[in-house]
């Protein structure tokens, strides 16, 4: 069967996730499981089986109690519900103590009820009582905040006296709530713990709210230690497990039954020391679980061994030779695997051959990586060359040039051919043929412009702040030519005849673009009146609009009283880097 069709796909991920002696480990376990795996299965199931029936029979009639109390539950709300159609909430006590009287003499088992009004008083009960204020109670503040059916349980009912479950009812008049009526039943699951004479001493019997607190129990005492404390007992209600095993208030590990009486109010709860249920399988048990895993497991242990010391070891040896390779390129052999299995050996002269042919193919690309570069170099070197020689050429053409306007023209033609001069010298003098630093590029071609063009050396002032940028030649070529042209614009019209002026030039490499830009100093009165009729419109603007266009990037341009700014923006997206 192909890979592809693999029957367990998650199972092939995990374990290529894992390393090969983890994976064998894995395997051997896996395959040689069926020895002990029975005996084990059966010990536990058996174990567990005993535990689950000794528990179900100590909680079985206790849930059956359980039951009979969410039934006299659901008939007390039965009988509230005819209650709340015959009580006028606005009538008088009289009246009403009369309605309740006739339900108590149907229902004798009935210790008490009572309506409580919406301010909290309790003027009609029965048995008749005096008016009682519960306006201050948490219980009856909490019952404003949200009315709705409630079940409770009193050690001690407030008129009754006695050990009973309380429910409540919200009533309602034209949507408007106008109090609540309260029966008082007596506690089915508590008497049947009094009547039953077949339990336990140590059990222990209660009824809990969902809080987790205690408000009745089967014994005299007052306090619920015997319970989980309130947090264990809210998550234990929140669980679906009905059944379960821990550790009381006082330290005693003991088995809980819980039984919901009504919704997620109160809950009724069965408990037994755990002691009472075998926690320990017993020696006899416990022998025959041991014995299958102690069997197994030696004889994966042998298994391993065997695979480790004919295989495993060696491919693992292979799988480091591969990786120093990788990292290092250093020529190495496969010495250790020549006393291996045939088939292992095999394996490791396999991969001498591979070495080999490697190093010849890479001893190859690298010589013709080598030529290529060379000529590249030679290629770059003859148009610098070239271009100088025109350069020589024009500087013929200058001398015999027949009026100052041509000879101008002559000139700005020579700087342009000398400034791409320059760029592929930069190309052929640097080790990577494919990287130009422009600001150095940048730095150079504005010294040879001031040196040529100002009036001496010292009249202009340079002031530069270039981050350092590295771009391919197709990149380079367009920047420099504008760093060119704006540079030579500025001795054009403007620094050339005068003593003070300044030039600078700044290069910054922000995260999302990167912006030459040049400032000069204004000198009107050394700018002759042709060049002041041609500024803006010359072929100098044109070629910056052309570059600028090439390198899709934004050229703005303003001035002041005192000084003329030109700056090139260019996307980074559009500024084309060497490799690393």
């Amino acid at each position: 069967m192909r890979r592809s069709e693999s029957i367990f796909p998650s199972l092939e991920r995990l374990l290529r996730k894992l390393s090969l002696r983890a994976q064998v480990a894995i395997l051997l376990a896996v395959a040689m499981l069926p020895i002990g795996v029975f005996a084990v299965a059966q010990g536990i199931t058996n174990y567990a089986e005993t535990k689950k029936l000794r528990r179900e029979a100590f909680t079985f009639e206790a849930v059956q109690a359980s039951q009979i109390e969410q039934a006299a539950i659901l008939e007390a709300f039965g009988a509230l519900n005819a209650l709340d159609a015959l009580i006028d909430v606005d009538g008088d006590a009289d009246t009403c103590r009369g309605i309740l009287n006739a339900f108590i003499e149907q229902e004798p088992t009935v210790p008490f009820i009572g309506f409580i009004d919406s301010e909290g008083m309790m003027e009609c009960s029965h048995p008749p009582a005096s008016p009682l204020d519960f306006s201050n109670q948490i219980g009856f503040q909490t019952f404003l905040k949200s009315p709705r059916r409630a079940v409770t349980a009193r050690e001690k009912g407030e008129v009754s006296g006695q050990q009973v479950i309380v429910v409540n009812q919200p009533i309602y008049r034209d949507g408007a709530l106008r109090g609540s009526l309260s029966m008082s039943i007596s506690s089915r699951y508590l008497e049947w713990v009094a009547r039953s004479k077949n339990l336990a001493p140590e059990a222990r019997f209660a009824i809990v709210t969902a809080d987790g607190s205690g408000v009745a129990q089967s014994t005299s005492a007052t306090d619920f230690d015997w319970l989980p404390s309130a947090t264990k007992l809210r998550a234990i209600f929140a669980s679906p497990e009905r059944i379960v095993e821990v550790s009381s208030r006082s330290g005693q590990t003991r088995v809980f039954a819980i039984a919901p009486l009504f919704k997620q109010d109160i809950f009724a709860i069965s408990s037994w020391p755990g002691e009472i249920v075998p926690a320990s399988l017993g020696w006899l048990n416990l022998l025959t679980v041991s014995l299958p895993i102690l069997m197994w497991g030696l004889a994966v242990a042998v298994a391993y061994f065997a695979v480790d010391q004919l295989a495993l070891r060696h491919i693992l040896y292979l799988d480091r030779l591969v990786t120093a390779y990788g990292r290092s390129g250093r020529p190495l052999r496969a010495h250790r695997m020549r006393n291996a299995p045939t088939e292992i050996a095999k394996l490791g002269s396999s991969f001498d051959e591979m070495v080999e042919v490697i190093e010849t193919r890479e001893q190859d690309l690298v010589e013709t990586v080598q030529e290529k570069d060379g000529l590249l170099r030679e290629v770059n070197h003859r148009v610098k060359n070239n271009l100088q020689m025109i350069s020589s050429l024009m500087s013929l053409q200058i001398r015999d040039a027949g009026s100052d306007r041509e000879k101008l023209g002559l000139e700005r033609l020579q700087e342009r051919i000398q400034g791409l001069a320059l760029v592929h010298q930069k190309i052929y003098e640097s080790e990577n043929t494919n990287a130009v630093r422009i600001d150095l590029l940048i730095t150079e071609i504005a010294e040879n412009l001031r040196n040529g063009s100002a009036r001496k050396s010292d009249s202009v002032t340079l002031t530069t702040d270039l981050n350092p940028v590295t771009v391919i030649p197709d990149t380079a070529v367009p920047l420099i030519l504008f760093a060119t042209e704006a540079i030579v614009n500025t001795f054009k019209h403007a620094l050339s005849h005068v003593d003070n002026g300044k030039l600078e030039i700044i290069l910054q490499d922000d995260t999302d673009s990167l912006c030459l830009s040049i400032q000069n100093s204004k000198h009107p009165e050394a700018v002759s009146k042709d060049e002041k009729e041609n500024a803006g419109r010359g072929i100098g603007q044109q070629l910056i609009d052309g570059f600028t266009r090439q390198l899709r990037g934004t050229v703005n341009r303003r001035q002041t009283s005192d000084s003329f700014y030109i700056e090139l923006i260019v996307p980074k997206t559009e500024i084309a880097r060497p490799a690393q």
